[in-house]
């Protein structure tokens, strides 16, 4: 009886990781499993007054979301899509070592693409900051970036273009929120009224 029901429960995670691995496969899913991790992570960090999800920007593109920080910064865009079709491939071990090389490069091309569109569709002088963010939202991915392409990061450099992931992206908003409640607390008197 206590194999049977532990097998039951092998299986029944066997069936939940067939349908994260389909719901990550498609495109659009793992755009929006982007979408909602991001918003998580702003709510739960910003106050309601520091953010705005889907903002339509005056080109006429909407940006996932667009932070709202306190001067010199300023409106800060953030986009949650990220490619990983190629990812999976240049690490298949079923793939020929010349197959893997082909998607490697593809990556590679894939994340400058993503680079120069959100430096081209979210980046607007004198509306936006002079910097957007590139939100990976799998730390595997983001390690990959950072640990065999860093020529990546530095391509993004002088386009503008921050990539975090997770971890990192939850490190710079409690800096921002540190920074608004400082500024905050700034602008009060000793007893914590505002200053008149």
């Amino acid at each position: 009886a206590t194999i049977d029901e532990a097998q039951k429960k092998i299986d029944g995670l066997t069936t939940n990781m067939v349908s994260l691995q389909n719901l990550l496969g498609d495109k659009r899913s793992r755009g929006a499993f982007g979408e909602v991790q991001l918003e998580g992570l702003v709510r739960n960090i910003l106050p309601p007054d520091a953010y705005e999800f889907q903002a339509k920007l005056s080109n006429n593109n909407r940006v996932d979301c667009l932070l709202i920080l306190p001067a010199p910064t300023g409106k800060v865009p953030v986009d949650a899509k990220f490619p990983l079709e190629n990812y999976h491939r240049m690490l298949n071990n079923d793939l020929a070592e010349s197959d893997k090389t082909l998607a490697r490069r593809q990556f590679k091309a894939d994340i400058k693409k993503h680079i120069d569109d959100i430096s081209s569709k979210y980046l607007i002088r004198n509306e936006t900051s002079d910097g957007a963010v590139m939100f990976v939202p799998a730390e595997a991915v983001f390690a990959e970036i950072h640990a065999y392409h860093s020529d990546l990061v530095e391509y993004a450099m002088p386009q503008h273009v921050w990539i975090v992931s997770p971890t990192t992206l939850m490190a710079g908003l409690n800096t921002a929120r540190a920074v608004m409640k400082k500024g905050i607390t700034s602008a009060s008197g000793s007893n914590g009224r505002p200053i008149r």
